[in-house]
């Protein structure tokens, strides 16, 4: 028998760093999108957007009010911003895991239903606990013999 441990080393300065860093780089290479589009559709109106895949073996999450919250995108204020600041984003995709399967949260940024994100109560908070979890593998080898003459 093997046990394996992972140790989730997370904080919420590397989530948010992490998160600017990928969405900064999207955001560099617009122009590019643009043009890449316009190369394999005739549309006039194309909207953008992206898709933020989450792939932390355990989820994401902070300790609010003594309640565990799973921590989206949505809920970091830099990340709000930058999204406010690029017009052109108009679809959000985020797939994260939720403890026992995956899930997909999408977001439409248009006028009105993005007020909801941009409520510093939905943000993380100063006295936000990040809430470090380890995951534990256990894995069994059998060797099953052949009968003989098969």
């Amino acid at each position: 028998m093997q046990h394996h441990s992972f140790r989730n080393n997370g904080s919420l300065e590397n989530y948010n760093k992490n998160l600017l860093r990928s969405l900064k780089h999207h955001i560099s290479r617009y122009e590019t999108y643009q043009c890449n589009a316009k190369k394999i559709s005739n549309e006039k109106a194309i909207e953008f957007g992206f898709v933020i895949d989450n792939t932390s073996i355990m989820p994401d999450l902070i300790k609010r009010d003594g309640k565990l919250l799973i921590i989206t995108p949505f809920m970091m204020p830099d990340f709000v911003k930058q999204i406010k600041l690029n017009k052109w984003i108009k679809h959000i995709f985020y797939i994260f895991t939720n403890m026992s399967k995956r899930q997909i949260l999408y977001v439409y940024v248009g006028k009105n239903n993005f007020k909801y994100y941009e409520d510093d109560c939905n943000h993380v908070q100063l006295n936000d606990e990040y809430v470090q979890l380890k995951a534990e593998s256990l894995s069994v080898n059998l060797i099953i013999p052949r009968k003989k003459g098969n």
